[in-house]
């Protein structure tokens, strides 16, 4: 499946390569351009931070953190880094009374759930169909009119 997170405003519209937590990280590892994007560990005299050599705003402590970052978010948002650095120095404050801007981060439902919630989807329907249709109190019969409804869903989506 692929992730992203479309912007839009009404001169453009940008599309992230990356799920909303991977871009979330990503602003907030450039959020201070003195520290290491991935660990958040400041830059010292005695040791100077190298740059990801493609975009040259992602910086590190050293290869133990450019590695998993790359892996982790940087691949897919590397091409984007100059925006979301530019992003990053932006100041929200003056959008605290207008929105909530604490977003519910849900994971999407894996396959199980998917195949869970479809079963009880035709569980229900054969069901109510049942209640609803004492002819149709037998399982054979039930089942007979739940997959013409569904023939019948297809063929109105087709046309």
């Amino acid at each position: 499946m692929n992730q992203g997170v479309r912007q839009e405003n009404p001169d453009s519209v940008m599309l992230f390569p990356a799920g909303f937590r991977d871009l979330v990280n990503e602003v907030q590892g450039y959020s201070n351009p003195n520290s290491c994007s991935y660990c958040g560990k400041p830059e010292t005299t005695d040791h100077k931070f190298c740059r990801c050599k493609l975009c040259r705003v992602a910086r590190y402590c050293g290869r133990e953190c450019q590695a998993p970052h790359w892996k982790k978010s940087h691949k897919k948002l590397c091409r984007h880094a100059t925006m979301l650095s530019s992003l990053a120095t932006l100041d929200f404050s003056t959008f605290n009374n207008f929105i909530d801007w604490n977003f519910v981060i849900e994971d999407p439902p894996t396959r199980e759930e998917k195949e869970q919630k479809s079963k009880k989807a035709a569980r229900d329907m054969l069901y109510e169909m049942g209640v609803q249709n004492p002819e149709l109190s037998s399982m054979p019969a039930r089942l007979e009119a739940l997959l013409s409804a569904i023939e019948n869903k297809s063929m109105e989506a087709d046309t």
